[in-house]
């Protein structure tokens, strides 16, 4: 059986993207090693709640929408 990634990491990826922000300048405003994004956005790793918080932030998201589109699309994943 296949193990599931991280779904938070790759609406990460595209909202970070979308946004024309850097890996680097994530990990410079977090005070985080860029290799921990790369694998948060690569879904080998999962953030914890207050990271994963800090990361939307980090790139000048409003962390309810950003939340609110992520579940929806795990729940139509799900469906």
């Amino acid at each position: 059986m296949q193990e599931k990634s991280c779904p938070f990491g790759l609406a990460f990826r595209r909202e970070r993207q979308q946004r024309g922000i850097s890996q680097w300048t994530v990990s410079m405003r977090l005070q985080y090693h860029t290799r921990n994004i790369q694998r948060i956005e690569d879904g080998s790793r999962q953030p914890g709640v207050l990271l994963a918080l800090r990361m939307v932030v980090a790139v000048d998201a409003e962390p309810g929408e950003f939340f609110e589109t992520l579940f929806e699309e795990a729940a139509c994943e799900a469906c």
